[in-house]
């Protein structure tokens, strides 16, 4: 649970009830992944074409980018801020992640910024919850583990992510995944990205939060999640983010 953790904020820009524009500010508050991973957002619910092509802005560390953000192909609406994360990330000597290790912080940390119009107004009631979708995914002609090149045969890129619980993936990803290994996924109840024991593969924090260090679990470092996972209703220790181990927790 520390592979790509990003600190979100997003602003919608409302009128009459509905929503015109959208502004994302993304953030990297640590990067733990010995694998390489891209990051993105989709907006469940808001089909591709009704985002304003010629409205999309977007900048790294407000430098302005000039190459697509928004994916082709794709049903819902779909950003890729980053097709590889750990290529744009500054570890200090000695480090091989960012902020998962003691004394691997770093007081630069990479951020991206986009806005976007839609093409007609959205009313609130039908824009889906922030943060909306965000995902990782293996970045393309990686390796990415002999488990995910045996699902379907080949280095997995976009065709392998990684949603928050209960989010259906976007139209890239290979639907050979759900049911591998550890994954309980049933679409057809509208399950994703969890276990038998309803512990997802992501996880959003309302807060900011002191993630697991290094090779350390989850369910280890915040013990409160067990059973938090485990209650369909959310309403069991719900705020187990706010308890943990100390010392299995990245605290600098």
């Amino acid at each position: 649970m520390n592979d790509v953790i990003m600190n979100l904020r997003i602003a919608e820009f409302v009128k009459d009830g509905s929503v015109r524009r959208v502004s994302i500010e993304a953030k990297l508050a640590a990067m733990g992944a010995y694998y390489q991973n891209g990051f993105g957002i989709q907006l469940q619910g808001v089909p591709s074409d009704q985002i304003k092509s010629d409205s999309i802005s977007w900048s790294l560390d407000s430098i302005t980018q000039t190459d697509a953000v928004q994916e082709d192909n794709q049903t819902n609406a779909v950003f890729i801020l980053s097709n590889d994360v750990s290529s744009q990330v500054t570890l200090l000597q000695g480090c091989s992640y960012l902020r998962t290790e003691q004394g691997c912080d770093s007081n630069y940390r990479t951020t991206w910024q986009l806005s976007f119009a839609f093409e007609n107004p959205i009313a609130q009631a039908d824009m889906p919850a922030p943060p909306y979708d965000p995902f990782i995914f293996a970045t393309p002609y990686t390796k990415h583990g002999t488990a995910a090149k045996n699902v379907v045969g080949e280095h997995p890129g976009r065709q392998l992510e990684i949603h928050l619980k209960n989010q259906a993936p976007t139209d890239a990803f290979n639907t050979a995944y759900f049911g591998a290994r550890e994954d309980a996924s049933d679409p057809g109840n509208n399950q994703y990205f969890m276990n038998n024991n309803g512990m997802s593969w992501a996880i959003e924090i309302p807060s900011s939060w002191k993630h697991p260090k290094e090779l350390k679990r989850l369910d280890n470092a915040y013990p409160q999640f067990v059973n938090f996972a485990a209650d369909a209703t959310g309403n069991t220790n719900n705020n187990w983010y706010e308890t943990s181990v100390t010392e299995l927790i990245f605290d600098n």
